[in-house]
């Protein structure tokens, strides 16, 4: 397989030869899995806490206010 080479004012220099690894296939699957994989890779997990809303504090600052007097 061929590629052209060209100038920075767009003209064609010269053709060079590819390597094998670009005559073979693409799987568009693989590479989807692929880009996927590093996207989620970027992604925070997410996920309430098992406790959120039935943790308790130790005493209330009424509790405190109402013993002192």
């Amino acid at each position: 397989m061929k590629a052209n080479v060209f100038s920075v004012e767009g003209k064609k220099l010269h053709e060079v030869n590819l390597p094998k690894a670009f005559e073979s296939n693409v799987n568009s699957s693989l590479i989807k899995r692929a880009v996927l994989s590093i996207q989620s890779m970027a992604i925070q997990p997410k996920g309430a806490s098992p406790r959120a809303g039935r943790r308790k504090r130790n005493q209330c600052w009424t509790c405190k206010i109402a013993k002192a007097q």
